[in-house]
């Protein structure tokens, strides 16, 4: 009989992600190395499970790895292009549904057209309300 492996804790998934946000940050000399990274979560929430965005965030900052992990609540708020390029790299989720899945999207479109990453992580494709846009 085949035993399946239970899915790893919350929290060693979580520090995968980390490397999964680095990946997607351009490589370059030491101008580039020197320069602070800025990363965003937008997670799309419950209010009862609010806290899952901010243990997300304590585990991305607890790497070292940014100097900034800033959250967008993305079931109230749409963030735009011009606060997205503020960033390296963005998370996205939902649990919950997205403010607008449609401008959402489109922003993060553009976004990544103008050399953004975006690391799309659960739900954020199904769900209430999927991504939209183009």
């Amino acid at each position: 009989m085949h035993r399946r492996t239970p899915p790893a804790p919350r929290a060693n998934r979580v520090t995968r992600l980390a490397p999964a946000l680095l990946a997607l940050l351009p490589l370059g000399g030491t101008a580039a190395q020197a320069q602070p990274i800025k990363v965003a979560i937008i997670g799309a929430e419950a209010t009862a499970n609010s806290s899952w965005v901010t243990d997300v965030q304590n585990k991305l900052i607890s790497t070292g790895f940014f100097s900034s992990v800033d959250v967008f609540n993305g079931n109230t708020t749409t963030p735009t292009l011009a606060q997205l390029q503020t960033y390296r790299s963005v998370l996205v989720w939902s649990d919950s549904g997205f403010a607008d899945a449609t401008a959402l999207g489109n922003n993060l479109f553009s976004y990544v057209n103008g050399g953004g990453g975006v690391v799309q992580a659960v739900f954020a494709d199904a769900g209430i309300t999927p991504l939209g846009g183009q």
